[in-house]
């Protein structure tokens, strides 16, 4: 779309300023030295006519990022101009194209349209709605947007410089099937499908959860969501090739760096007014600058992991055998716990602190980060403390006290686990005791458990921590593939065997129960993840299976894949040996990508209803595998393209001799 006409009007009796849009990205003396450097950008952070403007420059790429803050006192309405004949074009990447018909003047990129925001002092988003565009005008000489500023908050535009040198422009003239397909993201569970998706999350320098937050409804920092984004990203720049991706994956980077406290860790204020801090979300912060640094071997990312590493050690509770990580900072005394915003029960199973609600996940995922950081980084200060979290995970997973009550709890719990379909269709004296379960037992559940200290539970049932009064079953999903990750990372360290865990997530009907709940239904995406990992270790054919049956989950409920299936996942394939994901040419269909190295091995699905021909673009290395069909493992010998019919999936793996 090309826009070459004023539409609107100018108010009367208002104030108005106007910005250059080219002299944004012109810091001059504004400024002595640089904010941030390293990984091949710089960040400026400078006054402009009492706004805020932060410029990130890519001099080898020959691009710029400024983000623009306009308070809303400054005028009534700004005008943003720039000299040239210059156009409006829609692009596949989201947001909009400015180009000129001058090709020796640059282009420009506006990922998404100026947005309005209300903040707080400690810069949560309390608020936020599109800015009011009053005019647009283009012309042979000069084009101009012209937008109403808001009564309250600030006026945040960000705005991209490609130099007429740059082969960066160009990208954006083609764009894969891959690079349009939606992505599940870790920590907001929102969805990203095009590259303007990215600003989503990338407000004014800082890398924000797309949704807002209970209790207080806010948007707040994650650097879950920067490594969740920062994997998708490099799984599609690893299978396109283009530049633009590392870029973005490096704004990343730098921006959680940005936010680094001087003790190392980072303060989120997700629950309460005090900032306090998530350390799941630190531990996020961890892998992400472990997984950058093991590429680029930048000094500023060693300099910030080495940070993150310590602090992460100082925020450990001491077990009976073993040392615990901790879930956030309110963990730290019973004091501060009187701001937990859930009900919870003290205890002090296993020698811990009453304070300590001996949460599994972030205990695992900060084992899995130092013991990264270490193996990346050659420091070895932290393995013994490593060590002696194993045999704490070791000692937690292997409780099982009054299996006989367990047993008779988890007959009837798990009846409410049961989509309302299947439940209606009980019988009644079952229906009642599954609404007793629900009214009763489930209250009553985590007084048991603090008498009975035990996560895994008789049938399969995983809880995610020992003290919250709360039954979150939507987190089975997130523990198996914290579970998964863990194992593949110590293989040394013995666990139990979750395969009834498995077959309960797969079988019981709990995947249609989170099918029925906007605020369950994200574990559909952490069950693909989930199995993605375990497909990765394990060869059997009966996961594929499931995991084919996971992305009809996702795909008919719009959750989106996880970032992993591209095969980019840093945890599984360093950057050296992952393999270029191929994209299928019909964009309904679905393509998991589980090669490592020189393995080649490939799952494409069709969700769709009806039947679709396997063709990819471009020329994958994809040419040689043996074809099965999921629902019967028959193999399929005809030449390409494949047909897939409706709901059906194809295996692809290596011949063997």
């Amino acid at each position: 779309m090309t826009i070459n006409d004023s539409i609107g009007s100018l108010p009367g009796n208002t104030s108005s300023f106007e910005f250059a849009i080219e002299h944004l990205f012109d810091t001059g003396e504004n400024l002595a030295t640089p904010a941030l450097s390293g990984l091949g950008m710089r960040r400026d952070i400078y006054s402009i006519t009492s706004s805020e403007c932060i410029v990130d420059s890519f001099a080898e790429d020959s691009a710029q990022c400024a983000f623009l803050r306009v308070p809303a006192n400054l005028a009534n309405i700004v005008t943003f101009s720039l000299d040239g004949s210059y156009a409006i074009q829609s692009s596949a990447a989201g947001g909009w194209l400015l180009k000129c018909a001058d090709t020796s003047r640059p282009a420009y990129w506006l990922p998404r349209l100026p947005i309005i925001r209300q903040l707080d002092d400690d810069k949560h988003v309390l608020k936020e709605i599109p800015a009011e565009i009053v005019a647009v005008n283009a012309s042979l000489t000069h084009f101009e947007v012209t937008i109403k500023t808001p009564a309250e908050g600030v006026l945040d535009i960000v705005i991209w410089y490609f130099a007429p040198e740059s082969s960066i422009t160009a990208d954006f003239d083609n764009w894969l099937t891959l690079e349009t397909q939606a992505y599940f993201t870790w920590s907001s569970h929102t969805l990203y499908q095009q590259l303007s998706d990215v600003f989503q999350h990338l407000l004014h320098g800082h890398v924000y959860e797309n949704h807002t937050v209970w209790p207080r409804y806010w948007k707040v920092c994650s650097e879950l969501d920067a490594y969740s984004l920062y994997v998708t990203l490099s799984g599609l720049q690893i299978a396109t090739g283009k530049r633009f991706y590392k870029l973005l994956q490096n704004q990343i980077v730098q921006s959680v760096i940005a936010r680094q406290n001087e003790n190392g860790g980072w303060n989120h204020g997700e629950w309460t007014g005090g900032m306090e801090s998530h350390y799941r979300l630190c531990a996020a912060a961890l892998h992400l600058l472990v997984t950058a640094y093991q590429k680029d071997k930048d000094v500023g990312v060693q300099e910030a992991m080495q940070k993150a590493a310590t602090f992460l050690t100082e925020r450990t509770d001491q077990l009976e055998h073993g040392v615990w990580f901790l879930h956030d900072s309110l963990e730290t005394n019973l004091e501060t716990m009187k701001a937990f915003p859930f009900r919870w029960i003290p205890s002090r199973a296993l020698g811990k602190s009453a304070n300590n609600m001996l949460v599994l996940n972030t205990h695992l995922d900060t084992t899995l980060a130092l013991d990264r950081y270490s193996s990346v980084s050659g420091d070895r200060q932290y393995t013994s403390m490593v060590q002696s979290a194993h045999i704490s995970t070791q000692e937690v997973l292997g409780l099982r006290p009054a299996e006989w009550l367990y047993k008779l709890l988890f007959r009837a719990i798990n009846l409410t686990l049961l989509p309302t379909p299947k439940a209606s269709q009980l019988p009644l004296p079952v229906r009642a005791l599954k609404r007793f379960a629900w009214k009763h037992l489930i209250p009553w559940l985590p007084k048991v458990k603090a008498r009975f200290p035990r996560l895994i539970m008789p049938g399969g049932h995983i809880e995610r921590d020992l003290s919250q009064c709360s039954f979150a079953d939507q987190y089975q999903s997130v523990t198996l593939m914290d579970l998964f990750r863990y194992a593949r990372r110590f293989p040394n360290v013995k666990l139990p065997d979750f395969s009834e865990s498995l077959n309960f997530t797969h079988a019981s009907g709990l995947r249609d129960k989170w099918k029925e709940s906007r605020d369950k239904d994200h574990a559909l995406g952490f069950w693909t993840e989930a199995l993605h990992h375990l497909c990765m270790q394990r060869p059997d054919s009966i996961y594929r299976h499931w995991l084919l049956a996971a992305v009809f989950d996702t795909e008919s409920h719009g959750t989106g894949l996880s970032p992993s299936v591209m095969g980019a996942h840093p945890e599984i394939n360093t950057s050296s040996e992952a393999v270029p994901c191929p994209s299928p040419t019909h964009k309904e269909l679905r393509v998991i990508n589980l090669s490592r190295h020189e393995h080649l091995e490939l799952l494409v699905i069709n969700p769709s209803n009806h039947e679709l021909p396997l063709i990819w673009q471009g020329e994958p290395v994809f040419h040689d595998l043996i074809w099965h069909r999921l629902e019967n493992d028959a193999a399929i010998l005809a030449e390409l393209p494949l047909l897939l019919p409706p709901k059906t999936g194809l295996w692809g793996h290596p011949r063997t001799t």
